[in-house]
């Protein structure tokens, strides 16, 4: 059974949850997870200071390499958690704003519009209006 991470309630459960995967899955190699390996005491790597770096990750100096790892992680899960939620806000149906806009615009919605679509609808309109007044300049 497979479950979305938007579906889990909770940062502790949405770990469970991949832990079970992982445990199920790539039984062969769960010592890289194991909280008593020894490269989880080894100094920080460059590798991480980037991504830890590039995910604006405030942290300490004296990081070690498994507590930077379980930082780069929590903030994989956040950021995809955040996407999937992005995602479905956009599937959404339109703003009322969205939808007086495009009627401003004299562009017809369809019944059931997206926020997303209405978006698209706008931009599209937007960047023919742009190349319209372009081509008058010249």
């Amino acid at each position: 059974m497979i479950t979305k991470l938007a579906e889990v309630a909770s940062l502790p459960d949405a770990s469970a949850l991949a832990n079970a995967h992982m445990t199920s899955t790539y039984h062969d190699r769960l010592g890289l997870f194991r909280r008593d390996q020894a490269w989880r005491n080894h100094p920080i790597s460059q590798k991480q200071i980037e991504i830890l770096r590039r995910f604006r990750i405030p942290h300490p100096e004296r990081l070690n390499s498994g507590q930077a790892s379980q930082l780069i992680n929590y903030a994989t899960l956040l950021r995809l958690n955040e996407r999937q939620a992005q995602a479905t806000r956009l599937e959404a149906p339109a703003t009322p704003g969205q939808l007086k806009y495009l009627r401003w615009l004299r562009i017809v919605p369809e019944k059931g519009l997206t926020k997303r679509e209405a978006g698209r609808l706008i931009r599209d309109s937007k960047r023919r209006r742009d190349q319209r007044r372009v081509a008058a300049r010249q």
